[in-house]
Order: structure tokens, then C-alpha cells, then sequence
């Protein structure tokens, strides 16, 4: 009785009270591992929200559905919209021989746009025969049929001479010097499902010699149904055709990019939505 030691009653009370703290130990390690990744996927989604939202809001806002010559909106549907996506700007600094359907062009901006690449690209050359009152004025659409990068200008600088197709000869003579040129590229946004069974949002370009690419993610993930569009006209009311949408309603609703950790205490994981309006080029409303 003199030695110090434990007594059984005493060494089951110490287990007791190892195990009590242990759990709670264990309890609040997931507590906080669950509530940092909850934030976490919670930035992430918001990211996502906003990077979708910067992308298709520069996209639609250069759409004009109502152009005379064929509106930019070929097919829409609530989960993808093919049209035509303007890119690279380019100005006339040269005229080819009299007869001859070529044009020698300069480069003005092309800032995270694609340039001309060649045969098979379309373009918009704006023409008008009155410069002085531009009454006739339009954008004439065109297809690449020749393309050297050697070309000059008429003052001499270093452009690029290009031969087009679909401009009428009469029309043709309507193209002044200094005339904007936008090459474009068609494109279908929709929201697709991978392989891992994450739902994107991604494109396809569609090239005159090769048909439409394969879809290239852009941004994601969404939910199931998390990228929605809805066609209003000028009033707010919806739009009948592709030729009456003045604005695109987007709604989008994100995804974490993993499944929840930790079982059930890790949870459904967090969402956001984002919804907003873009009004497109020249529809007033």
C-alpha cells in the first residue's frame, strides 16, 4: 500500500476521459477541415461565376441579330447558342488591281482575339459608296479564298493580302481605304457533361475546310442545369426568332470541383448562382 500506483476504477476512468476528449478532438479536426473546404469551394465557384459571366458577356455584347445581311445569332437554345464571334480588327491600307476581288489589310488590334489564319477564315469589311452622308452604308461578309502575308500597303508598310469570296463584283468597288475589316469564326457554346461527370461550359469552332472541332472546355464546372439563356427582345418580352433577341439573360449556377470529403460530415458542398443580362451590339431596347 506504501508504492504509488493506480487502481483499476482509476486507469477505466482515465480510458473514459481519453476517448471523450479524443472524440472531441477528432469531431472538431473535421469541423474545421469541412468548414475550410466549404470556403474554399466557395471562392472557387465565385471565380468560376464571375470568369463565365466576363467571357460570355464580351461574346454576346459584339452580337448584332438584326443585321440586314444575316444576324450574328444562327441557332439559339436555353443550353447553347451558335453565332458568329468576332475577332481580330483589322483596317484596308491597299486595293488590288482594278477587277480583282483583293485587299491588302493592317493589323489594328487583336488583344487576347484570334487573327486571320488563312484560307477558309470570314470576314466583315464595312462598305459604303457615299462616304460623306454613309447612307448605304453595311458590313459585307466574305470568305478568304487567298492569303499572303507578304503584302504592302499603299504607303509602304508590311500587311497582309487576302483574295475574297461572296462580295458581288458590283459591291466590291464600295470597300474605301481605311475601311474596318473584322474576321470572325463560328462558334456553339453549350454546357456538356465529361468524362469524370462534371458539367462545362465549352465551345466548338467550325472551320470551312474541316467542319466543327471537337468541344474545348472553357470554364466550370456548373450544376446539371447550371448554364441557362433566354432570348428577350426590345421590349423584355421573349424573342420569336433569333433575328428579335436585343438581350441574353444568363443564369449560372456552380459546382465544387470534387465530391465532398470525409463521407456525410463532408455534406452536399457549396453552390452559387449568378444572374445577370447582356444587351447585344446595335438592339436597343
Amino acid at each position: 500500500m506504501s508504492r504509488h500506483a493506480f487502481t483499476l476504477p482509476e486507469l477505466l476512468l482515465a480510458l473514459v476521459l481519453m476517448a471523450v476528449v479524443s472524440t472531441s478532438i477528432v469531431r472538431l479536426t473535421i469541423h474545421v477541415i469541412r468548414a475550410t473546404r466549404s470556403e474554399n469551394e466557395r471562392v472557387q465557384i465565385t471565380a468560376t461565376l464571375r470568369s463565365a459571366f466576363a467571357y460570355l458577356q464580351r461574346e454576346f455584347r459584339a452580337l448584332d441579330a438584326t443585321d440586314l445581311s444575316g444576324g450574328d445569332i444562327i441557332q439559339a437554345d436555353a443550353t447553347s447558342l451558335v453565332y458568329r464571334s468576332m475577332q481580330g480588327l483589322y483596317t484596308v491600307c491597299g486595293s488590288s488591281p482594278a477587277g480583282q476581288t483583293q485587299l491588302v489589310l493592317q493589323k489594328v488590334s487583336s488583344v487576347g482575339l484570334a487573327l486571320l489564319r488563312g484560307i477558309g477564315d470570314s470576314v466583315m469589311v464595312f462598305g459604303a459608296r457615299d462616304v460623306t452622308t454613309m447612307r448605304d452604308a453595311e458590313w459585307l461578309r466574305a470568305e478568304v479564298e487567298a492569303y499572303d502575308q507578304r503584302g504592302i500597303c499603299d504607303d509602304g508598310s508590311p500587311g497582309v493580302r487576302v483574295t475574297l469570296g461572296g462580295i458581288p463584283d458590283g459591291e466590291f468597288h464600295r470597300i474605301q481605304r481605311g475601311a474596318p475589316v473584322r474576321n470572325f469564326t463560328h462558334k456553339w457554346l453549350r454546357l456538356y457533361r465529361d468524362g469524370q461527370g462534371l458539367w462545362w461550359l465549352g465551345e466548338r469552332r467550325r472551320v470551312a475546310v474541316s467542319g466543327w472541332s471537337n468541344t474545348q472546355p472553357i470554364v466550370g464546372p456548373f450544376a446539371p442545369d447550371g448554364v441557362r439563356f433566354t432570348y428577350l427582345g426590345p421590349s423584355g418580352n421573349a424573342a420569336v426568332a433569333p433575328s428579335a433577341v436585343a438581350l441574353i439573360r444568363v443564369r449560372l449556377v456552380g459546382a465544387p470541383t470534387r465530391a465532398p470529403v470525409l463521407g456525410r460530415l463532408g455534406g452536399a458542398g457549396p453552390s452559387g448562382v449568378l444572374e445577370s443580362e447582356v444587351a447585344l451590339r446595335n438592339n436597343a431596347r
